[in-house]
């Protein structure tokens, strides 16, 4: 009976397609991403309408108003702030998924390790 070998690659792999950390790291990118998004992203216009109808029924009135709100960081800084949440983001990513690989690994080299003791 020929057994299939568990390697560091097979360990790591599975680690990363199934572990919480995995789910909790790619979790947190798409949260960081939605708030770049946001921080680039202008608010809406708001729109209100009043409508005015006289005692007598004989004629009424429709006024409007549209509002546009303004943010002082849309003058220059929105995107610099968008693109410093996504930079963090990505080295956030990054390192957070080396330290599960080294976590793995560590795991890995001590199972190998009484293996070979035996």
């Amino acid at each position: 009976v020929a057994r299939e070998s568990f390697t560091l690659d097979n360990a790591v792999a599975l680690a990363l397609e199934n572990s919480p950390e995995s789910f909790a790291i790619a979790r947190d990118r798409a949260y960081r991403d939605a708030e770049s998004y946001e921080a680039e992203a202008f608010e809406n216009p708001e729109l209100e309408l009043d409508t005015t109808l006289l005692e007598d029924n004989s004629s009424t009135g429709v006024s409007a108003e549209v509002t546009f709100p303004l943010k002082p960081s849309q003058f220059g800084s929105r995107q610099s702030m968008a693109r410093a949440i996504r930079d963090i983001s990505s080295l956030e990513e990054r390192m957070r998924t080396l330290s599960l690989k080294h976590r793995v690994t560590e795991a890995y080299l001590d199972l190998w390790m009484m293996q070979e003791h035996k």
